[in-house]
């Protein structure tokens, strides 16, 4: 094992997974039998992207519920139907799909993007990474044996305890470039910013990416959409915001964060700006910097142009700091 290995193996192996729960509030845990348009309301609501689901008849849980979903079963829909009208219901929309029944036990992990696991309080931060370096996981159950629940692990929870707590352990590996380390993905996947809605939502659904970058006519970005602007569906009750504008309903949405956000909040800030990118030559110290303070799940690495050649996200991020077995 390298130097560089070890001085990660150490740094992660030091903490336990229900070290980061213990502060957590109480765990959104949705019903298998709730209707899905209200499940996702509830994710919109208290600001959670995810929440595990749980059958109560067989007294287990069956996975993991988000955005993700909902996005797959709009496209079923449409794929049946027409795009909806401003004044049709969602879950009048969401039933065209023939297949998929209403209840949220048909809609667990449809996306395949986000399949239920979970780890012991006892078990190591090593654990979690290893974990989310597969690229399959996103989210960790905490949970001891007896079935109790502790918490969630998200990648974003992870990146920022590296921020506030272990950042100086891994000195030799964040000074290096995103050049140096060739992390993140490419090309990017993007769309003009005058295409429709559902149309990022297919590409998103297509190529099982959480961010899609919008591009003027010369190919240079100006903004961003993501999974999680889906929420603005569910407090709206709108589904004409599907055949809007992509530039249009992400100022719709920006508008929504700041409104909604407190002015001590950092959100009320960060939520203003359309998308955050680097150089290329950017450290990867740097990169995790600006993830934590903007609460950025994917950062644009862009050329001299402003034109998009790579993304980076927390997953990727956190691969680079996994040590090699």
């Amino acid at each position: 094992m390298s130097a560089q290995d070890t001085e990660l193996t150490a740094a992660w192996a030091s903490i336990r997974c229900g070290f980061l729960t213990q502060e957590q509030p109480e765990l959104i845990v949705v019903d298998a039998d709730s209707q899905i348009v209200s499940a996702c309301k509830t994710l919109a609501d208290n600001g959670i992207s995810s929440a595990p689901v749980f059958d109560s008849a067989k007294n287990s849980y069956l996975g993991m519920l988000e955005y993700a979903d909902l996005v797959a079963l709009v496209l079923a829909a449409k794929q049946r139907s027409h795009l909806p009208e401003g004044n049709e219901s969602l879950e009048n929309y969401i039933s065209q799909g023939g297949q998929f029944q209403v209840a949220v036990r048909h809609a667990v992990d449809i996306s395949e993007r986000n399949p239920f696991y979970s780890l012991f309080p006892e078990s190591t931060l090593l654990n979690a990474v290893q974990v989310f370096s597969s690229g399959a996981v996103r989210r960790i159950v905490v949970m001891s044996g007896d079935g109790k629940l502790h918490g969630i692990i998200s990648q974003t929870t992870v990146l920022r305890f590296v921020h506030d707590h272990l950042l100086s352990q891994m000195d030799g590996i964040v000074r290096q470039t995103l050049e140096q380390l060739n992390i993140g993905s490419q090309p990017v996947v993007q769309l003009n910013g005058n295409a429709p809605v559902i149309d990022a939502l297919e590409l998103m659904h297509t190529h099982k990416f959480s961010s899609v970058a919008l591009v003027e006519s010369d190919g240079t970005i100006s903004g961003n959409i993501s999974l999680s602007d889906v929420k603005l569906l569910f407090r709206k009750r709108s589904l004409g915001l599907l055949s809007h504008s992509c530039r249009t309903y992400v100022a719709t949405i920006r508008q929504e964060e700041i409104r909604h956000a407190s002015p001590e909040h950092p959100e009320a800030s960060t939520a203003k700006w359309p998308y955050w990118s680097v150089p290329v030559t950017a450290t990867l110290h740097s990169v995790i910097l600006k993830m934590v303070a903007t609460r950025s799940h994917h950062i644009f690495v862009i050329d001299a142009h402003k034109r998009p050649i790579r993304i980076v996200s927390v997953g990727d991020v956190l691969r680079a700091l996994t040590p090699r077995e």
